[in-house]
């Protein structure tokens, strides 16, 4: 049996830091200037496009798991308005789970890849 890790090397952000850990501000700006139609020179490059991360809810609706990420923007009810790939979890015992994350990490323009281990005894 194996363990897949999934490790970025690197994300396209201008000080290098994961999607979750850039400002709200930065992030509204984005949303804003999509729904503006006004994507020219304030949404980055590495953006993809944010339509199929883009969500409002209903307090009953949820998240489909393939599209679970950290919420970043919230319109006035609070409910998530983008969600961005984040890597809140390293370790999977799936290989396709780990590919999966690590393929949306390189769609959002990150360098990323899969490592895998053996699993040793269990204490």
């Amino acid at each position: 049996m194996k363990v897949f890790r999934v490790v970025v090397d690197s994300y396209p952000t201008a000080d290098g830091k994961p999607f979750t850990d850039q400002p709200d501000e930065f992030w509204q700006r984005v949303v804003d200037h999509h729904n503006d139609g006004l994507s020219e020179d304030v949404i980055p490059d590495w953006v993809p496009d944010i339509s199929e991360y883009m969500y409002t809810f209903e307090p009953q609706h949820i998240i489909p798991p393939q599209q679970r990420g950290a919420p970043i923007s919230q319109d006035e009810q609070g409910y998530p308005l983008l969600v961005v790939p984040s890597l809140t979890r390293r370790h999977f015992f799936a290989r396709h789970a780990a590919k999966a994350r690590v393929d949306q990490l390189i769609e959002w323009g990150c360098v990323a890849h899969v490592e895998s281990a053996d699993i040793g005894p269990w204490t």
